[in-house]
């Protein structure tokens, strides 16, 4: 092997092993740290319109996590589908009319050449031109020339070493930009998870807190028809689950049932802590 195909193949399973891994963290991460909060958010909505309307920026950024994942994905099926040049450009002069010739100058390889003079195919040939050369003979020989076979053979080889340059000398612009799409995706991802844990998950209760409560028309019926106490504004009201959004609320007060409890929805309530003395 190759120091070339050695290099390569290090750079592919680079590529596989991120590919499978940020997606793979960013689905455990969602289900862990997002998916209850969100859940419990989406419950105490009136409408899914009106959990998008109180969270726009966390849907965006979700909408943007997906798709940097999507492009991480692109960008490594490039990298992993780098094919070797055709060894037919090595020795046919490019048309400059074609848009995607690899010289449309119409001049002779010079990234070959320049490999060729850095030793990719020693210790077979040194230069492009001694290359250019052997196919020629090769090309014109006689198939009795006993040689024949020799210069076959080290066509066949220096042929092989400068497919494996070629695939190198080409997977390295695809992998610049999977390498951006995988720091663009770990950002994207991030903030998204950040966001989402901060929005969806502040102010949960590990146990009854007393706090101020205020609760319009709608939450009054709600209030009324869950737990039968008959004046919010008397009512004592304590956070004992969920989250100050999607908050379990423990109810005392006029007309209320023994240990009343209300999950009231988010546009009926607005809860706050209570201010410190």
């Amino acid at each position: 092997m190759s120091i070339y195909e050695s290099a390569t193949t290090a750079i592919r399973d680079t590529v596989k092993w991120l590919t499978a891994l940020l997606p793979t963290a960013a689905i455990t991460a969602t289900v862990v740290v997002v998916a209850p909060h969100l859940a419990a958010s989406l419950h105490a909505s009136s409408s899914t319109l009106d959990w998008l309307g109180r969270h726009g920026l966390l849907a965006a950024l979700a909408l943007a996590a997906l798709g940097s994942i999507t492009w991480l994905l692109v960008t490594s099926q490039r990298v992993l589908t780098v094919e070797p040049i055709d060894l037919a450009d090595l020795q046919v002069k490019p048309d400059p009319s074609c848009e995607h010739a690899p010289n449309p100058e119409g001049n002779a390889r010079e990234d070959l050449a320049a490999a060729l003079g850095a030793g990719v195919a020693m210790p077979y040939f040194f230069d492009k031109a001694s290359y250019d050369a052997a196919l020629v003979e090769v090309a014109s020989a006689d198939l009795t020339d006993p040689l024949l076979e020799a210069r076959t053979t080290r066509l066949a080889a220096a042929g092989e070493a400068i497919r494996q340059w070629s695939v190198h000398d080409r997977i390295q612009g695809p992998f610049t930009t999977f390498k951006w799409a995988f720091v663009l995706a770990c950002a994207t991802v991030g903030v998204f998870l950040l966001v989402a844990a901060t929005q969806l998950g502040a102010g949960a209760a590990a146990g009854p807190t007393l706090v101020q409560v205020d609760v319009n028309d709608a939450g009054e019926q709600s209030l009324r028809h869950t737990t039968g106490c008959t004046d919010a504004s008397a009512s004592t009201f304590y956070l004992a689950g969920g989250s100050w959004e999607a908050p379990r609320l423990l109810v005392d007060g006029p007309g209320c049932a023994f240990r009343a409890e209300w999950k009231p929805l988010a546009d009926q309530v607005e809860v706050r802590p209570t201010a410190t003395p």
